[in-house]
């Protein structure tokens, strides 16, 4: 080898490739203090003020298109040095990832970050990584995501809240917890007998199944119960061999207001139920075929499958099916169904009043008599499995508030609409005064012409955040209305000017999130009805456009 190479031998290995390596004893240690302490005085940063992390926790780094560029071989050289270092100092790999998005054209506020890293290193040159010897020699492999973290296309970068998969819960911190939802899933499912195992019927493909994880909040936002459901994948059915009809009413939400604000007039009682595996309780007409469930597999019978003997989560009929099985039920009881309104149901006798609003398997129940609202309770549970939630408090996501001394009822969606501006990154953002600015006129004009345009909008989450603003405003929020007709029109095609309309109406839902809508202080309860219409303001088509609003009670209902 001499013969061929020059060669030097250096002994026992204490530097390679930049990295110092102390070998001890007890371990080996890793770090790159002397190359840190050399780029540090390349970049002017030695002196500098350190700082205790790489990167502040409240940093929300954009693509500034407004802010002052830098040098951008300054910045990626900067950016390089990071990415070397990794190979020791995995602990600026985040913040350096963060930074890295921006080398193409990089702003102040990118280069204010990644000086602020160059702090943090300046104050911990000497960190690195530690091997002990005669240590158990096993990989451990850890992992997070969150969903939408990233600013500017909205994927995700770390926050696996709720597993999405069987595996994925079963490695969870919260394992033991999901296990038992699961096993509390399938008690139900015996307890109904919901399906028998038999053969696989030849010609017949079964149609899959799979868990979907959800941890259950109160008013404040605060977990309550870890739900897992079995769900069935009913897009695999085939319409005409194992279903049919899947029509199925809910209460439309201005009802429920209409009956609340009445209840406010006259100080009913309101009082909420909730039936457990509601779908379970219908029996299936058509035959359907299921794998089993994941985890859950018999080992005796393992090829066998679920010939489903009552209506699952996830089946094309299964809203349908528990739908006609409680109105049958509730009828029994002398409940007449509204014509207009088939989720709603009323009962009368004497000066005695009772009301009964379905939403999937959210109960309503309000009335004038104590004791009747008792026995309304019991012959439902005689019919189904429910759960008694009292006096009613928190429904489909919004908070209901009594004052019954002066008969006022509130109704507020404020911990929504935090989740609302926080999916959307929006929690910190300035707030509006109102949800669309004067003089904004929105138009098809606006929309990308380009390719390049079209590509990057595709990124835009502009479809979610309509659908998420809209909620509120079928709820409790009716000042959104304009501004969500104008901007739900372009979901087809957004451009930005139409996004930052709809961020518009996120800002001004900061500022005015514990806003409520209140019902009471009427001393007649009447209807109001106010309408109006303008001449030909669509930009697009020249159409009028028309509004209108009718209140109950000194609050809007519809």
């Amino acid at each position: 080898m001499q013969g061929e190479f020059e060669m030097s031998v250096m002994g026992e290995l204490s530097f390679f490739l930049g990295l110092q390596i102390k070998q001890r004893k007890d371990g080996i240690f890793i770090n790159q203090a002397k190359y840190i302490k050399e780029k540090l005085k390349k970049f002017g940063m030695e002196n500098v003020k350190p700082q205790a992390t790489p990167m502040s926790s409240s940093i929300k780094l954009d693509k500034d298109e407004e802010g002052k560029c830098v040098d951008s071989k300054l910045y990626r050289s900067m950016i390089g040095l990071f990415l070397y270092l990794t190979a020791s100092r995995p602990d600026i790999m985040f913040s350096g990832c963060l930074c890295a998005r921006f080398q193409a054209n990089p702003k102040e506020s990118h280069l204010k970050a990644v000086k602020r890293i160059f702090r943090y290193l300046q104050d911990t040159p000497s960190l690195g990584l530690w091997y002990p010897r005669d240590s158990t020699f096993d990989l451990h492999a850890y992992s997070d995501a969150d969903y939408g973290g990233c600013k500017i296309d909205r994927k995700s970068t770390s926050d696996q809240d709720e597993p999405k998969t069987y595996q994925e819960a079963v490695v969870s911190p919260d394992s033991e917890k999901w296990l038992e939802a699961m096993r509390s899933e399938m008690d139900s499912m015996s307890d109904n007998q919901v399906w028998t195992l038999v053969e696989p019927p030849e010609g017949i493909k079964p149609i899959g199944c799979k868990w979907v994880f959800k941890k259950k909040t109160d008013m404040d936002g605060n977990v309550q119960t870890y739900k897992g459901r079995l769900v069935a994948k009913g897009f695999r059915q085939i319409h005409g061999v194992d279903y049919d009809e899947t029509f199925s009413p809910v209460a439309m939400f201005k009802s429920i207001r209409i009956l609340l604000a009445v209840a406010a007039f006259h100080d009913y009682e309101i009082w909420q139920m909730d039936v457990k595996t509601a779908f379970l309780n219908e029996k299936l007409e058509e035959d359907v075929y299921m794998t089993q469930p994941e985890g859950f597999v018999t080992p005796k019978n393992a090829r066998n499958v679920c010939k489903l003997q009552r209506s699952i989560y996830g089946l094309k009929q299964a809203s349908r099916s528990w739908n006609l099985r409680f109105n049958e039920a509730i009828q029994e009881f002398g409940f007449i169904r509204n014509e207009d309104e088939p989720c709603v149901y009323k009962k009368f006798s004497g000066s005695i009043v009772s009301f009964l609003i379905l939403y999937v398997d959210d109960i309503l129940i309000i009335g004038n008599d104590t004791p009747t609202l008792q026995s309304i309770k019991t012959w439902l549970s005689s019919c189904f499995s429910k759960k008694d939630l009292g006096e009613a408090t928190y429904i489909l996501g919004v908070k209901i508030y009594r004052d019954r001394s002066r008969r006022l009822l509130g109704l507020s969606q404020s911990t929504y609409i935090d989740k609302v501006l926080k999916r959307f990154r929006m929690e910190e953002s300035k707030r509006g005064f109102l949800p669309m600015r004067h003089g904004i006129s929105l138009s098809k004009e606006m929309c990308p012409s380009t390719p390049q345009e079209r590509q990057r909008m595709i990124q835009i989450p502009y479809a979610s955040a309509i659908g998420s603003i809209m909620y509120a405003m079928i709820c409790t929020r009716p000042d959104l209305s304009y501004a969500l007709s104008m901007t739900s029109r372009y979901q087809a095609n957004p451009s930005e000017d139409h996004w930052t309309a709809v961020k518009n109406i996120l800002k001004y839902l900061r500022r005015t999130k514990d806003v409520f809508l209140v019902y009471g202080g009427e001393e007649e309860l009447r209807i109001k009805g106010y309408t109006d219409a303008s001449f030909q303001t669509d930009k697009d088509d020249s159409r009028s456009q028309s509004g209108f609003v009718f209140c109950l009670n000194k609050d809007i209902v519809s």
